[in-house]
């Protein structure tokens, strides 16, 4: 992410909401009105949670 993109998300990304689910078929990541909510299975360590660059890649999308 360039200097542009991590300024975006300074000033774009507002709250961040983490929900722990049972299961990778609950997963789900939204960014809306400066809100970024994770649904994330975090018991299943690193399988059930967002690669960096997914994340990232919605953040740019939506600013």
């Amino acid at each position: 992410m360039g200097l542009m993109g991590k300024e975006a998300v300074r000033d774009g990304l507002t709250l961040i909401k983490l929900k722990n689910v049972k299961d990778t078929a609950q997963m789900q990541m939204t960014f809306e009105g400066g809100v970024l909510e994770m649904h994330c299975a975090y018991a299943l360590r690193t399988d059930g949670m967002f690669r960096d660059s997914d994340i990232c890649a919605l953040l740019l999308k939506k600013l």
